[in-house]
């Protein structure tokens, strides 16, 4: 798990380094001293494996090589875009500047984010006196209770109040599940996908369009045809390449993949024209297996939410879904 600090203070930094070093040797920190650089680092790993989020306001001018200097931005800067992102993590402002201090604190708390506010003094005194016993508290609070169900429900606020699309909110409650799963930064090893059936009765549309099924649909043509080779998988839990009634050439290729386990769910929407599709999860790691008792419990809660995301979008009154479902043929 990591620790997320903005914080251009080389005194301030290793004072934070040493003190959670010493006490909370299993977090590790991320130190930016320019928001875009920590805005650029986040959007590619996503705050699913964040426990803490501490942000300053004032930023000095950071010098290049050619002698100009950059504008790393301020603590307001960064609290506009952790608006814009699901409230994953506690967060913490600690800035001695009064006005910019309470700027981030109303950004945050109107858009549902946990916050706390220190002001910093006598040097880096602060920092364990006030700072970490905060830290602690609330990273010890945030990983007892911060489950799938908690994460998505964070995921489903944030992307609703943003208007985003329903594939934008299937695709993170997704990324959100892989993280969970495999513990990691960069969940590679699980893939996670959502297929739907159209009105002819075909699978068309596939949320995200990576992963191992984006990878056979160049072996075997179509989603239809793929659905076909998995049928006997569907709704039946989670199987080992062994267990799996397919053809020898989809057996070759899954082995090719490296998968391990494959398990087909089905989601269910009942809205104004039923909404039916495939939720599609394979593991290629021994270290994650499918079948284990929380893997199960991310899997559900995660189908509960696409269901939720789902119904939310064909229901939404005086809108037309931005979703949208092919037409059957006359």
């Amino acid at each position: 798990m990591r620790l997320i600090v903005l914080e251009d203070n080389a005194d301030r930094q290793n004072e934070m380094q040493r003190i959670v070093g010493d006490r909370m040797p299993q977090y590790s920190f991320e130190f930016f001293n320019d928001v875009a650089a920590m805005i650029e680092r986040l959007d590619t790993t996503g705050l699913y494996d964040v426990a803490l989020i501490s942000l300053d306001h004032d930023l000095d001018l950071i010098s290049s090589s050619d002698g100009s200097h950059i504008d790393p931005g301020t603590g307001v800067d960064a609290a506009k875009w952790f608006a814009m992102q699901p409230a994953l993590a506690p967060l913490i402002v600690h800035t001695t500047n009064t006005l910019g201090g309470d700027r981030m604190m109303d950004i945050l708390l109107e858009c549902g984010w946990h916050c706390s506010r220190i002001v910093p003094y006598s040097g880096e005194d602060w920092i364990n006196e006030s700072w970490f016993p905060l830290v602690r508290k609330l990273v010890v609070a945030h990983c007892a209770s911060f489950g799938m169900a908690a994460c998505g429900l964070q995921i489903l606020k944030c992307n609703w109040r943003m208007g985003n699309t329903a594939n934008q909110v299937l695709t993170e409650c997704i990324r959100a599940a892989r993280y969970q799963l495999v513990e990691s930064a960069t969940p590679n090893l699980i893939s996670i996908q959502l297929y739907y059936l159209n009105s002819d009765d075909e699978f068309t549309q596939l949320v995200p369009k990576d992963g191992v099924l984006g990878q056979m649909l160049g072996i075997f043509l179509n989603l239809t045809v793929l659905t076909m080779e998995l049928e006997d998988a569907i709704g039946t839990g989670p199987k080992t390449l062994e267990e799996l009634k397919v053809s020898s050439q989809f057996q070759e290729e899954l082995k090719t993949a490296n998968v391990k386990e494959i398990q087909i769910d089905v989601i269910q929407v009942p809205a104004a024209e039923p909404i039916q599709a495939l939720m599609v999860s394979t593991s290629q790691s021994e270290n994650a297996p499918l079948n284990s008792h929380r893997s199960q419990e991310i899997l559900s809660d995660l189908k509960t939410l696409l269901e939720l995301s789902l119904l939310y979008e064909f229901q939404r009154p005086k809108e037309k879904p931005t979703l949208t479902r092919p037409k059957k043929k006359v």
